[in-house]
């Protein structure tokens, strides 16, 4: 009886096809639960996203891009998806900015004149500013933008013989500050601080020829309300999270419905097997 029991058991168990059809019920079910605000990020790109959500209290997930070795998506909970977006739209985040390399490498000749040159340096120098001043907590963005005069010798050509010798131009830089008001109205970066950085960063130039306006920045969302609550069964939820919650539950009411019967067609196949091996 045991040797014909085993047999009816191995048979009865099902087969390996079963399993990836249930892992993949519930990796749906719970990648539903999850939306995408961010893709095609570098690793700091997604740092600085991901503590951007964190500080407006929402989850955030970094992981990787499908299909590009390097790149990062950012995920937050399905509920909190059109806040997530709304606040980096606030933050104007992820940052689009041209890489201090491009502005160094960029030109259309093969030999750029000395023009050419200092313009790159300049677009160089404007940028790479303007991501130091945004490092300062509460700055949103910062664009500066720096004006270098030709040099002497080149104002000097065309002039008549005759006419006066023209004035040395100085270097002027202008910046605009997007920032996120402190609670009693002031401002996290002064404009004279801001002068003097600048002024610091490029030869020449002095603290008084840096014009610097700061506007403020977009308003944040307003965190969700949490007062009212969806029902998705006995649980009492957040607004907008009910609908993934409950395919989660059905999702593993199948599974547990198709384990359930599993082990009723088990049942029924060794009582059948019992009875053909009783004795008459």
């Amino acid at each position: 009886m045991r040797p014909a029991l085993a047999r009816g058991l191995a048979g009865a168990r099902p087969g390996p096809a079963a399993l990836p059809a249930l892992a993949v019920a519930l990796l749906v079910a719970v990648a539903a639960c999850r939306s995408e605000v961010a893709a095609d990020l570098d690793a700091d790109e997604a740092g600085e996203v991901v503590a951007a959500l964190e500080r407006n209290g929402i989850g955030a997930a970094r992981g990787p891009q499908p299909g590009t070795a390097g790149r990062f998506a950012i995920t937050v909970p399905a509920a909190d998806a059109a806040r997530g977006r709304d606040v980096l739209r606030a933050e104007e985040l992820p940052r689009s900015r041209r890489p201090l390399e491009a502005a160094l490498l960029g030109g259309c000749g093969l030999v750029p004149t000395e023009a050419e040159e200092r313009a790159r340096i300049a677009a160089a120098v404007a940028a790479d500013l303007g991501r130091t001043l945004e490092r300062v907590r509460g700055v949103v963005s910062a664009q500066v933008h720096i004006a270098l005069p030709p040099p002497a010798r080149f104002a000097a050509l065309g002039a008549p013989a005759s006419a006066p010798a023209a004035p040395d131009r100085r270097p002027t830089a202008s910046v605009l500050l997007k920032v996120r008001l402190e609670p009693g109205g002031g401002v996290p970066l002064a404009a004279a601080d801001a002068r003097r950085l600048v002024a610091a960063a490029v030869d020449g130039l002095a603290p008084a020829d840096v014009s610097v306006v700061t506007v403020p920045a977009a308003p944040l969302p307003p965190p969700r309300s949490t007062a009212a609550a969806e029902a998705a069964g006995p649980l009492s939820l957040p607004p907008g999270s009910a609908a993934p919650v409950r395919v989660a539950l059905v999702a593993l009411s199948l599974v547990v419905a198709a384990l359930g019967g599993l082990l009723v067609l088990c049942a029924l196949h060794i009582r059948r097997l019992r009875r053909r091996s009783a004795p008459p």
